[in-house]
């Protein structure tokens, strides 16, 4: 339970209850709502109705050891989808003074060592190509009980029977929520067409992002 309008805290206890994988619930006093943060945490389906996007597993932090006082930041992971799935990790800074830290890519929980990984921000909608396991850093800095959520997804690659060129892409879900890949419910590719075809199928209605965005070659 959290409350949308809450001073300072509201974005922080949000995202914690989308990295979970549990349930949501808003204690607001009606008519005292956040609606651009409620908006945060689901999407429309196409029936009309609001569903709650929540990864597919349970939450666990990365170190179960960082004390409350400990003046590090908080790192929060889950997962979404079977094998081949996308990695969520979440950034709390839960100290009292501005703090940084350089995360490694290997942070984020069930990621495969085969794929190279399209990691996204949520808040700043920066997004970067990484590769695991070759010890690359990401460096983040979080204000007074600041937060970040970091979506990772795998890099799909085609390559066109008819071109000797190819192409490459992830699909980051819903950008508008912060646990947005969990509207991903499939994508199929098919290259026995005239053209090369990308479907994908969301369990909810938003803004699909897709980066680097797919061309014909």
């Amino acid at each position: 339970m959290f409350q949308s309008a809450l001073p300072t805290y509201a974005g922080f206890h949000a995202a914690a209850r989308c990295i979970s994988g549990g349930p949501i619930y808003i204690t607001d006093t009606p008519g005292q709502h956040d609606t651009s943060l409620i908006k945060q945490i689901g999407a429309y389906s196409p029936e009309g109705y609001t569903v709650a996007l929540r990864p597919s597993c349970i939450a666990l932090p990365t170190d179960p050891f960082v004390a409350y006082n400990g003046n590090r930041l908080l790192k929060v992971g889950n997962f979404s989808g079977g094998r081949g799935g996308s990695s969520l990790l979440a950034i709390f800074n839960i100290s009292e003074s501005q703090n940084s830290e350089l995360l490694l890519v290997d942070d984020f929980p069930g990621i495969s060592s085969e794929h190279n990984y399209v990691i996204r921000a949520h808040t700043s909608g920066e997004a970067t190509v990484v590769k695991p396991g070759t010890g690359s850093l990401m460096p983040i800095i979080l204000p007074q009980y600041g937060w970040e959520l970091f979506t990772a997804v795998p890099v799909v690659e085609i390559t066109y029977p008819k071109s000797a060129g190819h192409f490459t892409f992830g699909v980051l879900g819903i950008i508008s929520a912060m646990s947005g890949i969990s509207a991903l419910i499939h994508q199929s590719i098919n290259t026995e067409t005239p053209h090369v075809a990308v479907t994908i199928t969301l369990k909810a209605l938003g803004t699909l992002g897709i980066l680097p965005p797919p061309h014909d070659t």
